[in-house]
């Protein structure tokens, strides 16, 4: 059986929502019986980003942040079962960029570069 998954920039998720993805998404919370965030996302923390199913509308509503709702739904009109959020990763147009470290330099309009250092599970500051 075959998946699909979505890459996207974790510009389109806000600081706030790269804090709750961590602490949800620790190796140590990942195995807790009573995580019902772990068991709706079935995914982790990588080295760069984050790797998430994409949870039905139903029981993202109740349980996670909006803007990561939002990407979610997203990924699910392009038919991705998963997302593979990377800091790499460029930024869609069709999409808000919530975290400042992607925002565009003014004489860079149209190109998203950002350094906005690895998330918290990475080891590093989330800001830039």
């Amino acid at each position: 059986m075959m998946q699909t998954v979505l890459t996207l920039s974790g510009a389109h998720l806000s600081p706030d929502t790269w804090t709750w993805l961590d602490t949800h998404l620790q190796e140590d919370n990942l195995h807790r019986a009573k995580n019902t965030i772990a068991a709706l996302l079935k995914g982790g923390a990588t080295r760069y980003g984050w790797f998430v199913f994409c949870t039905s509308e139903e029981e993202a509503e109740n349980h996670l942040p909006g803007d990561l709702q939002d990407v979610m739904a997203h990924a699910r009109k392009q038919g991705a079962e998963y997302l593979l959020f990377d800091l790499d990763s460029i930024p869609l147009d069709d999409l808000p960029i919530l975290h400042s470290g992607f925002a565009p330099a003014a004489d860079d309009v149209g190109t998203a570069e950002a350094d906005p250092g690895q998330h918290a599970a990475g080891g590093h500051d989330v800001t830039a």
